[in-house]
């Protein structure tokens, strides 16, 4: 909450790039990040985003991301609602025209995301259950990745912004004191 008045073009606060999660991560990734970055290449418009809730399913099943603690608190299944939750027949007696056709869509679009992924993620997500000794995942491997890749869509289509980082400083972003680029949010 704001304690003082917030004038036009104000910086309310400043989130480093070295801090997000985004594609350029993803694809640096070094158990699947060159997979990632052929997917978004092949796949064309979104792909960046295929690419990122593969990299955030990946991060949640294997651990040991810089970012675990903010994933961790993110929503999974039941804790937020969402059409990707939702069964069928919810999606059928909810809703109906345009917004029907659109969460169809994005149903049918994140259905195909899945079954891309499980492909690149499954080599990544067995060998962590091995080394954890976790074997629900090992044999239940397609499910549990099934189930992170639509939980980080419902986060990515919940809770992201897009800025490009590697765009020339504009009147709304700066260098901060480490010559790091940041992006301000503005009122």
């Amino acid at each position: 909450f704001l304690t003082k008045d917030v004038h036009e073009n104000e910086v309310l606060f400043e989130i480093p790039s070295a801090v997000c999660i985004s594609f350029e991560r993803a694809i640096s990734d070094q158990d699947v990040g060159d997979n990632l970055a052929a997917l978004a290449e092949k796949a064309g418009g979104g792909g960046s985003t295929v690419a990122l809730a593969g990299y955030l399913a990946k991060s949640w099943l294997c651990g040991g991301s810089e970012f675990e603690p903010y994933l961790n608190v993110l929503p999974s299944r039941g804790a937020q609602t969402h059409v990707l939750w939702w069964t069928d027949a919810e999606v059928a007696r909810s809703l109906s025209g345009a917004a029907l056709d659109d969460a169809v869509g994005l149903r049918e679009e994140v259905s195909l995301a899945t079954r891309v992924l499980q492909q690149i993620l499954t080599p990544a997500v067995r060998a962590a259950a091995l080394s954890r000794g976790d074997v629900a995942t090992v044999f239940g491997c397609d499910a549990a990745i099934a189930e992170a890749v639509t939980r980080a869509f419902v986060c990515i289509l919940s809770r992201s912004f897009s800025y490009d980082f590697s765009a020339a400083p504009s009147s709304d972003s700066v260098a901060n004191g480490a010559g790091e680029e940041t992006r301000q949010a503005q009122n």
